[in-house]
């Protein structure tokens, strides 16, 4: 069974030119809550969309490698049942196979690299998310009276109806919503309850799940 090409591997314009301008927009220092808000939603988006794209192409990988296994099999299988008589026939089919082989090997190589490619561009998102989301606390901080010392929840604390452990941690610190036991990968603002979660950057947040 032949195995079909793979799909291009390009990052799509749309999501090219929209993180190009979120880069130019860091050395601006007049962005309104507004835009801040804006670039937080489309980077939960795209970065939903990478994670969504990365997972099947672990399942291309791994459809691959099933691939290969049939293929070693298929050829033990063929040196099991074909006599001595047809050994140099079979010496040629062992070779074909073999070459197969190595070709979906290397195709397996690329999909690695492009898999790869594609979590930097995820984390650096991800890293966009945090700057962003600490940026806009801050202006609310600002635009708060100077006789309120009491600083406004974050929004995806406020909409959510599940009681988080406290941080330890500052608002806008990298860790801040990994230490509250938030999955940005998977569910975003939601506690991660899928153990099998290729993502999780949560750390052991068995505690948490069992609290509850």
């Amino acid at each position: 069974m032949d195995i079909k090409e793979e799909p291009d591997t390009e990052m799509p314009d749309a999501l090219r030119e929209r993180f190009s301008a979120l880069r130019l927009s860091e050395d601006s220092d007049e962005l309104s809550a507004l835009q801040l808000k804006e670039h937080v939603e489309l980077l939960k988006h795209e970065t939903l969309l990478l994670v969504t794209e990365l997972n099947g192409w672990r399942e291309v990988i791994a459809m691959k490698n099933r691939r290969i296994k049939d293929l070693q099999a298929s050829q033990q299988e063929a040196l099991n049942m074909l006599s001595e008589t047809h050994a140099e026939e079979l010496r040629k089919v062992v070779a074909t196979k073999d070459e197969r082989i190595q070709e979906l090997e290397l195709a397996n190589d690329g999909l690695r690299n492009t898999v790869a490619a594609k979590d930097t561009l995820q984390q650096a998102l991800v890293t966009r998310l945090y700057a962003a989301t600490r940026a806009s606390q801050q202006d609310k901080v600002q635009e708060q009276p100077s006789g309120s010392s009491q600083e406004a929840p974050p929004a995806a604390e406020a909409n959510t109806s599940r009681q988080r452990a406290p941080s330890p941690l500052p608002l806008g610190h990298p860790d801040y919503w990994r230490a509250k036991g938030v999955c940005l990968m998977c569910c975003l603002d939601e506690v991660c309850r899928d153990p099998e979660c290729p993502f999780l950057r949560i750390g052991d947040n068995s505690a948490a799940l069992k609290s509850e």
